[in-house]
């Protein structure tokens, strides 16, 4: 029987050939941020690569640490997990939008792999856990994983998402700024690894 880690590999895998091409969208401060078209949106899918200081422990444990993203996660206003079982949780994140965007909110499933030099962390919206917050735009569609490699002391980081943000934001504006979340999401964690 084959492997949770394995299945969902092979899941990105299908998922990444059913897509566009690569492009390096920015390069800075150790940080790569790609973009490419999504065979089945208009919103753009990312990939940021970057290298910590830091065990694969220490980063696994900032990003599996829903409560304490209000002090470092870039606009998020509110974050909990709802639920824990086994390798696999239930979070909540409010993220702050700027005005005149009504804010956003996501309900997502977490699941954990865990190998001897990698831990996979795959996420995906569960929008049915929670009901809808008032005034907020929950988040229909986020699907993408943390990947987390040994390389020697330091931790060699993919992050990887596809989202529709919901609303009635085109797809055409969210575009002009696919590199800005997870570019600042990774500096804030290098700050925070410190």
């Amino acid at each position: 029987m084959m492997s949770r880690w394995v299945l969902s590999s092979l899941f990105f895998l299908y998922v990444s050939s059913a897509s566009g091409k690569w492009e390096l969208e920015k390069d800075e401060s150790g940080i790569k941020i790609y973009s490419r078209s999504h065979a089945t949106s208009d919103f753009k899918e990312y990939k940021a690569l970057t290298t910590f200081r830091a065990s694969r422990n220490k980063v696994a444990s900032l990003i599996l640490n829903i409560d304490d993203y209000v002090n470092w996660f870039p606009d998020c206003l509110e974050s909990y997990q709802i639920k824990k079982e086994g390798d696999e949780m239930i979070v909540y994140y409010l993220i702050d939008s700027p005005w005149p965007i009504s804010d956003r909110d996501a309900v997502m499933r977490l699941k954990i792999d865990h190998s001897n030099k990698e831990t996979l962390i795959h996420f995906e919206e569960v929008t049915a856990v929670k009901p809808k917050v008032k005034n907020v735009v929950r988040i229909p569609k986020s699907r993408g994983f943390w990947r987390l490699t040994d390389v020697g002391e330091k931790t060699s980081v993919v992050y990887q998402n596809h989202a529709d943000p919901g609303g009635e934001v085109p797809a055409w504006v969210t575009n002009l700024f696919i590199v800005d979340a997870p570019y600042e999401t990774l500096v804030a964690m290098k700050k925070r690894l410190k």
